[in-house]
């Protein structure tokens, strides 16, 4: 029985994977390198910006500090997240279910691009600042289960009581290894890459978690 849900944050709650992937193919254009997302797209959702970033140095061999470059797609970001919102649907579903279950979000957000966010869309007292971050399970980085299975035992749940709502496939195998149900978003991906999960939704109002 589903007694807690818990979000990842990009794609899921924040709309924002049209800003990372314009980000990026401009990160790409700066250094000569094909922008096609065809490419690199399911690389990076729902890894933190730091391995997205060594993802795309060694795909694209771009000379330079990893560290340097990290910096620089952040600035692109923000740059673009000036408009940040919800993700169409997220609201309605998260005010429908707040009062039965209880609610977190594991992420691998970068912190500073997420606190962009938290500033404008009030995530912190939505979630009653049950937010987790890398940083909370030594950043290790989704597939490992370990950020769904520490956000879990913050809520006081077993895993098998919880559900994970995830976009990415990184996070979809995170959910699965931490013994969770997982429903996979098709807000940043087609359906196919998200065949690991327990059920599949386009959109939020098609969860209905007495069938889960």
């Amino acid at each position: 029985m589903i007694k807690a849900v818990i979000f990842d944050a990009d794609g899921v709650v924040i709309d924002t994977h049209q800003i990372y992937l314009l980000a990026d193919q401009t990160f790409l254009v700066n250094h000569g390198a094909d922008p096609n997302p065809e490419n690199f797209d399911h690389l990076l959702n729902g890894v933190s910006l730091e391995d997205g970033t060594k993802i795309l140095q060694n795909l694209f061999e771009i000379q330079g500090n990893s560290g340097d470059l990290l910096l620089e797609r952040i600035e692109i970001i923000k740059n673009l997240y000036k408009k940040i919102g919800f993700v169409p649907g997220f609201l309605d579903f998260f005010n429908k279910i707040k009062s039965n279950y209880k609610v977190a979000i594991a992420t691998s957000s970068n912190t500073e691009l997420f606190s962009i966010a938290d500033n404008g869309l009030g995530l912190h007292k939505l979630f009653n600042n049950h937010i987790y971050f890398l940083r909370d399970v030594n950043y290790v980085s989704k597939p490992a289960p370990d950020i769904y299975l520490f956000a879990a035992k913050q809520l006081n749940s077993n895993p098998s009581d919880c559900l994970v709502v995830e976009d990415a496939p990184s996070g979809i195998l995170s959910g699965k290894k931490a013994g969770m149900k997982v429903i996979g978003l098709s807000s940043s991906h087609n359906r196919e890459l998200l065949k690991e999960a327990d059920q599949i939704v386009d959109f939020f109002n098609q969860i209905n978690l007495d069938q889960i």
